[in-house]
């Protein structure tokens, strides 16, 4: 259809990323209330969620292509209270339509893509990752050509891959 033609590409289908994935991703990222997390593909927000109940003041954003889970993560998000919903949005696009929006905010990128959506998407990754201190954690492939800078590992044993910005500032302590 018209419609699917105008809005993009699915980057990879619906396969939740399991709970021991998101602990060792969550580990590996370092998370504070200096970090806006995005996650590109978010499925049904579980992720944000966790992050979000995990790190007081942590910013939050899903980008999600499927409509269908978009409007579930919102619909997991509202049974929340205020803090964490007023610290998460999910928004419902491609995330190549999003570019300038992660590329402005993000600090630490959640992927769990397929190869050949993270080629996609690399652009993308190259501008946050000049960013200071930022932080990009793929899940089960690692991204084309990059070297990681630490595999964490699932329980399955599953790869979790972290890139770090070259670029590491301290925040201003409080």
């Amino acid at each position: 259809t018209m419609a699917s033609v105008e809005k993009g590409v699915s980057l990879a289908p619906f396969n939740p990323t399991t709970d021991t994935g998101q602990q060792v991703a969550l580990k590996l990222f370092h998370l504070t209330c200096y970090d806006s997390l995005f996650d590109l593909g978010c499925g049904d927000g579980r992720l944000l969620l966790k992050a979000a109940k995990s790190v007081d003041g942590l910013l939050c954003t899903g980008i999600e292509y499927n409509d269908d889970f978009a409007n579930r993560a919102k619909q997991n998000i509202e049974n929340e209270s205020d803090d964490l919903k007023s610290r998460i949005r999910i928004i419902s696009q491609d995330v190549a339509r999003c570019e300038h929006l992660i590329t402005l905010e993000a600090t630490a990128v959640f992927l769990y893509l397929l190869p050949e959506g993270l080629i996609i998407i690399k652009p993308i990754l190259e501008k946050v990752r000049k960013k200071p201190n930022s932080r990009i954690v793929s899940y089960l492939f690692s991204i084309p050509e990059w070297e990681p800078d630490e595999i964490g590992r699932s329980k399955a044993n599953l790869p979790v891959f972290l890139y770090r910005s070259k670029h590491v500032v301290n925040p201003d302590p409080i």
